[in-house]
């Protein structure tokens, strides 16, 4: 049998071993990838799913740019806003990007730390309606997100109002807005962003009353996946500080530059708000400590004189004795 040269031979067992090893890294990496189940609902633009199906909008390029850089594999998962809280809730996903901050939703879910943007809830409201002021929704219908943050806190502003509107639900925003321009509603409750998607009927517009400021968040429901908001907060430091990030040229696209950032606000601020929060709250309470101190003081002084006078009242004169 003919033999080749020796060079050939160690050549050809060089070659395999360097194609096994490739093989097995590559195996290693294919084990080793972190899928991320994440949930999307529509809320354009922040985050929807196109006419193709594919996920859109600046939430989506946020967890999009995150991913590649943390090497996770995403995979989006489409619900309405009520099933992705709850496929959260039970494990179904991971993620869930566009929450809203409340108490109650602060309990039930881990929220990254640093907001991924500022929103607010607006009011929205056929353009030929004359109102202004959120009061002069008494006995009118509202319409709100079904089992949302912002149904949470429309109750809450009922009650402080005192006021008694007909609220109606919607599974989305656009179906509140929906029943505005129908006619089914007066007014709707929707973020601040929805006026650059094109769902905004054309006959509804923002009323100019801000009925909640709001920061948007990550949200995971496990103590384990934390640590994925661990890494959102560490891109986002970076991210939210340089103005040639795909969050700033994300938001240029979906908001057609109608989103002026004078500058970006350091995220190591940001992270650290609560603390500051913190600090003032207590500098707070101590100057109401010495001012309640200063009147209690003031009052003991004033129950004092008021004593002796009472005294003095009650005190019988004594005529002198050579008065006849």
């Amino acid at each position: 049998m003919h033999k080749g040269p020796k060079w050939f031979a160690a050549g050809a067992r060089a070659w395999c071993a360097a194609g096994s090893a490739a093989l097995v890294c590559c195996c290693s990496a294919q084990a080793g990838a972190v899928v991320v189940r994440v949930g999307i609902f529509d809320d354009p633009p922040k985050m929807f799913t196109d006419a193709q199906g594919m996920p859109q909008g600046i939430l989506v390029d946020i967890t999009n740019a995150v991913a590649s850089k943390e090497g996770w594999t995403v995979r989006y998962i489409r619900a309405t806003m009520s099933e992705s809280l709850k496929n959260l809730e039970n494990g179904s996903i991971d993620l869930l990007p566009d929450v809203l901050f409340s108490e109650e939703r602060s309990k039930r879910f881990y929220l990254n730390r640093i907001p991924v943007l500022s929103d607010w809830l607006d009011v929205y409201k056929r353009t030929s309606d004359p109102f202004d002021r959120f009061d002069q929704l008494d006995r009118k219908k509202i319409a709100v997100v079904d089992k949302s943050a912002e149904q949470e806190m429309l109750y809450i502003r009922i009650l402080q109002l005192g006021i008694k509107p007909d609220v109606k639900t919607a599974p989305d925003y656009a179906g509140c807005l929906k029943l505005v321009q129908n006619g089914q509603a007066d007014a709707a409750l929707a973020s601040r962003f929805f006026q650059h998607s094109g769902d905004c009927p054309g006959n509804v517009a923002q009323a100019g009353i801000i009925f909640y400021p709001a920061s948007v968040f990550f949200a995971a429901s496990s103590y384990q996946n934390k640590k994925l908001l661990d890494a959102i907060d560490n891109r986002m430091r970076i991210i939210k500080n340089d103005f040639g990030s795909t969050y700033y040229k994300s938001l240029g696209r979906w908001l057609g530059g109608n989103e002026f950032v004078a500058s970006p606000v350091p995220a190591v601020f940001v992270e650290n708000i609560e603390a500051a929060g913190l600090i003032i709250a207590a500098v707070v309470i101590i100057l109401l400590a010495r001012q309640v101190s200063k009147y209690r003081a003031e009052l003991r002084h004033k129950v004092f004189l008021l004593q002796q006078a009472q005294m003095l009242a009650r005190t019988p004169v004594k005529k002198p004795s050579n008065v006849l």
